[in-house]
């Protein structure tokens, strides 16, 4: 046992000015330390905007729908027309009356791509089937000799579907022809949004009317 002498000494030693400035100087660093581990991950979370205007070339002020393709392309659909931003510059795609293989229309809604790579844009006057070799397009109507607005297109239980302001719609991909789905159910019902969960169901998202489950 130490003497009670010296333990006295250690007590006084621990409450000494100079045993103070010490222990302050060490609590100084490690605060000083840990706010800089604090400014460090604050600056790897900025993040940097840079705005993209019509006067770097897109159509449009107004974006409705972005798209990332496969090959690292950028879509914006506008009410102007389609842009592909490369990262760099824009190539503009609008609807020519005396081009059957220009865009469908320019107002455009929606943009996707599916799992072979190929990229649909829906449109007010149906949607239309990109061609990356010729640079051009398919277009396809709903209701021939009738427009009607497409919404969202969506990949899911292995078929393409076509959400529209008159309902939804399953594209035959081989036929190349759209058919009304399950009109007792969607007739009449503008269709926003398509998904499909982990368990295959599709979930059906409207305008002022709820959502619809498939199995």
């Amino acid at each position: 046992m130490l003497p009670s002498r010296f333990a006295f000494r250690v007590d006084a030693d621990a409450t000494s000015p100079r045993a103070q400035r010490r222990h302050f100087a060490w609590g100084a660093l490690v605060i000083a330390a840990l706010l800089a581990i604090v400014v460090v991950r604050t600056d790897a979370q900025k993040l940097t905007f840079r705005q993209l205007t019509p006067d770097q070339g897109l159509l449009s002020s107004r974006v409705d729908a972005i798209q990332q393709d496969s090959y690292g392309f950028i879509w914006f659909g506008s009410p102007r027309g389609l842009s592909r931003y490369d990262g760099f510059s824009f190539t503009a795609y609008r609807h020519r009356t005396d081009d059957s293989t220009s865009l469908a229309d320019n107002r455009t809604n929606t943009v996707f791509e599916d799992r072979d790579k190929v990229l649909w844009v829906g449109t007010n006057l149906g949607f239309s089937r990109y061609d990356r070799a010729r640079d051009a397009f398919t277009n396809f109507e709903l209701a021939p000799g009738d427009t009607v607005v497409v919404n969202v297109i969506a990949e899911a239980q292995g078929s393409l579907w076509i959400g529209t302001a008159r309902g939804l719609y399953q594209f035959d991909r081989a036929r190349g022809k759209a058919y009304p789905f399950r009109p007792d159910l969607f007739t009449g019902l503008e269709v926003m949004s398509i998904y499909e969960d982990g368990a295959k169901h599709l979930w059906i998202g409207t305008r002022n009317s709820g959502a619809r489950e498939l199995d």
